[in-house]
C-alpha cells in the first residue's frame, strides 16, 4: 500500500516541547521487508497500533536481538547516531508517533536524552507505567484525532509536573541548525558564553548527541530534503551547496547516516519527510 499518514500539531502549551504527532501506515500485506533506519536527531514516543515490527542492530548478526519488546506498546526512541538500526516487518506497519522538538524531551521530562540514544526503551520502564497505559489507549482509539487527544492529556499532566527546564542559548543554536545554519562547535560555544568543553557537555545533555554528530546528521538530512524538493539536481551540486568539499566523503556520510547509496537509490522515493524528520518508507 502507498504510505498513508495524518499529521497533528500540539496545543499552545505543548508547542515549546512537541514538534508534531504522526499517525502512519505503510507496507504491503503479506510482504516481509527490511530497511535501514536513517540517523535521527529527535526523541519520540513510539506507539505500535498494529503488528509490532522487529528492530535490530546491523552488527548483531549472531543473536538478532529485537530492540522492541513485544510486551510493550509504547517505547521511547532516542536520537540515532547512524543508520545502524534495521527495521523488519511483515505486512503493514501502523504506528502513532509523538515527535519532540530538539531538547523538548529533556525540558518536559527532565531526563537527559543520552540515556535513550541509539535505543528503543519501554516507556513504562523509563518514564512510568502510566505511559504504557497511554499506549494501550492510543492503540485502541478509532482515529487520529482521538489518539492525539489521548496523547495530549498525558503530556499536559507531565507539563503540570514540569520542574522548570527553561530554554537557554543552546536552544537558539538548535533553532539555527534546524534552519540550515551550520556553525563550528567552537563558535557555537563562544556564542553561548561557554567553554567548548562546557558547551559539549550541555549540548549532549539536552539533545542526546554530541554537537559534531548532531551537525553531521542535520546536514545529511538537509541534503536528503534538497534532493526530494529538486530531484533534477545532482548530488554533487547539493553536496557543494552544503559545504562538503569532498564528493567521496559526502557519499560515505549519506550511506552511514541515511543508509542509502545515492548513485543507485532515488532519495525522493525512499523517504517521507514530515515536519523536519525523515521516515524510511517500507
Amino acid at each position: 500500500m502507498s504510505p498513508q499518514h495524518d499529521l497533528g500539531y500540539p496545543c499552545s502549551i505543548l508547542q515549546p516541547y512537541i514538534r508534531c504527532y504522526l499517525d502512519v501506515r505503510m507496507g504491503t500485506a503479506g510482504e516481509w521487508v527490511n530497511r535501514l533506519l536513517p540517523a535521527k536527531l529527535e526523541q519520540c514516543l513510539f506507539v505500535t497500533t498494529g503488528h509490532a515490527p522487529i528492530v535490530t542492530h546491523v552488527h548483531d548478526t549472531r543473536h538478532r536481538q529485537d530492540m522492541l519488546s513485544p510486551s510493550y506498546l509504547c517505547n521511547v526512541r532516542g536520537a540515532v547516531s547512524s543508520s545502524l538500526l534495521q527495521l523488519g516487518m511483515q505486512g503493514v506497519l501502523s504506528m502513532f508517533v509523538i515527535i519532540f522538538k530538539p531538547s523538548g524531551f529533556y525540558r518536559l521530562f527532565g531526563i537527559p536524552p543520552l540515556h535513550f540514544s541509539d535505543a528503543f526503551i519501554p516507556a513504562a520502564v523509563s518514564l512510568g507505567c502510566h505511559w504504557e497505559t497511554m499506549g494501550q489507549q492510543i492503540a485502541t482509539a478509532r482515529c487520529m484525532s482521538e489518539r492525539q487527544l489521548i496523547a495530549e492529556n498525558f503530556l499536559l499532566r507531565q507539563w503540570q509536573k514540569n520542574t522548570g527546564y527553561e530554554k537557554n542559548a543552546i536552544e537558539e543554536m538548535l533553532a539555527a541548525i534546524d534552519a540550515g545554519t551550520f556553525t563550528a562547535v567552537a563558535q557555537m560555544a563562544k556564542q553561548c558564553y561557554l567553554s567548548e568543553r562546557q558547551f559539549r557537555r550541555v549540548f549532549t545533555e539536552r539533545t542526546g548527541l554530541p554537537p559534531q554528530a548532531y551537525l553531521r546528521i542535520a546536514r545529511s538530512r538537509r541534503a536528503l530534503r534538497q534532493k526530494q524538493l529538486q530531484p533534477e539536481r545532482s548530488w554533487r551540486s547539493i553536496a557543494f551547496e552544503l559545504g562538503y568539499t569532498d564528493q567521496s566523503h559526502f557519499n560515505r556520510e549519506m550511506k552511514v547516516l541515511a543508509g542509502i547509496d545515492q548513485a543507485i537509490e532515488p532519495a525522493g522515493k525512499q523517504f517521507l519527510y514530515v515536519e523536519g524528520t525523515t521516515l524510511r518508507l517500507l
